[in-house]
């Protein structure tokens, strides 16, 4: 921790709708082993009491602090704005329905204090699935590492390799990352406005630019998995999102080629790619998508330097993904090739493959 800096943790917390689940964010924030934080709580306009209950926590307890700002629809704005009100030497990110574990800012303050200052600590969270009635099961453990990864030290560059070997689609959420904020500054980091993939184009580049990720198999977050939220609602502005998602990602990469390394460009096609295609071209996710709105969001993502960048990045693929470069882009005008080439060539192939 800095000289001029006597926080060590800015827990920054997304606030909107959110007002049946409050009470367990604050209080396990509240309950904290390891009082040496400030608490964000961002509030957006609501239907419901959440700003009510927010005031209440803000008065019970000094450490957290109310922020409030009209109704952006996703978490990118609060996000961002959390990130230049934030004073702690690191920033943890909570949605507003979700919790963390009370023994969790203890041991990451431990962990930095054992091995230093780094960008990054990668961590695990515990998934849990919800029903109307509150009813909460078990569903999975997410994490991107393996357990004997616990405890190391890797480069940027060593952890994207890593975590894209083990797992094709990798859990991008930035919940699942400890984050170090002048690193953040430095490189500029922000989240893309207004969408819901954010954290698809976020955490790959936060990634590959930290000088040091330390791995904790500790499963600290606690995620709430229910109908309604924002990461189970799919809208047809999913689809623009995951656009601007994949813009950025290309023009990361065009940016940084000279730094990629081979290892680090094939898990990158393969991430960035298989997500793009599931998105705008696997046969059930075309339900409920128009051409007219395909058509946009690729007139969209390629407009400008989208184009010379998306041609430079499928360069890095393999065979059956540079086939259907050329007729991703004449879905600007007509989608119907890509759609059919998906449907009937590529997906059977991919389910062969697998089996």
């Amino acid at each position: 921790m800095t000289e001029h800096n006597k926080i060590l943790f800015s827990i920054i917390v997304p606030c909107c709708n959110v007002a049946r689940y409050v009470d367990e964010m604050v209080a396990s924030i509240h309950e904290q082993t390891y009082g040496d934080f400030e608490c964000l709580l961002m509030y957006e306009e609501s239907t419901d009491n959440t700003l009510e209950l927010l005031q209440k926590a803000v008065e019970a307890d000094n450490r957290f602090k109310l922020f409030t700002a009209p109704r952006s629809g996703s978490c990118s704005v609060p996000r961002n704005s959390g990130m230049k009100e934030a004073k702690g030497d690191y920033v943890l990110f909570v949605d507003g329905d979700d919790w963390i574990e009370k023994d969790s800012l203890e041991r990451f303050a431990a962990a930095i204090k054992e091995n230093g200052e780094v960008d990054l600590v990668a961590a695990a969270a515990t998934e849990y699935r919800e029903d109307d009635d509150g009813h909460r099961e078990f569903s999975c453990k997410r994490f991107n590492y393996l357990p004997e990864d616990s405890g190391k030290i890797l480069s940027g560059k060593e952890a994207t390799v890593r975590v894209g070997r083990l797992q094709a689609l990798p859990y991008p959420v930035v919940w699942l990352y400890l984050h170090r904020l002048d690193f953040l500054r430095k490189n500029g980091m922000s989240f893309i406005p207004s969408i819901t993939d954010e954290d698809e184009d976020w955490t790959p580049r936060v990634l590959f630019l930290a000088e040091k990720v330390l791995v904790m198999d500790y499963a600290f977050y606690d995620y709430r998995r229910r109908a309604g939220s924002v990461s189970t609602s799919m809208k047809v502005r999913d689809l623009h999102g995951m656009g601007l998602v994949m813009r950025s990602l290309f023009a990361f990469y065009v940016q940084h080629k000279e730094e990629v390394t081979s290892d680090i460009a094939n898990v990158w096609q393969r991430s960035w790619l298989s997500l793009f295609f599931l998105i705008f071209f696997e046969p059930r996710n075309q339900r409920g998508i128009t051409e007219k709105v395909r058509r946009t969001e690729l007139r969209n993502l390629f407009e400008g330097k989208g184009l010379s960048n998306f041609k430079q990045f499928i360069k890095l693929a393999n065979l059956p993904k540079r086939i259907a470069a050329p007729l991703i882009l004449l879905g600007r005008w007509y989608t119907l090739p890509a759609c059919l080439y998906f449907k009937l060539i590529y997906y059977p192939l991919v389910k062969l493959r697998r089996a």
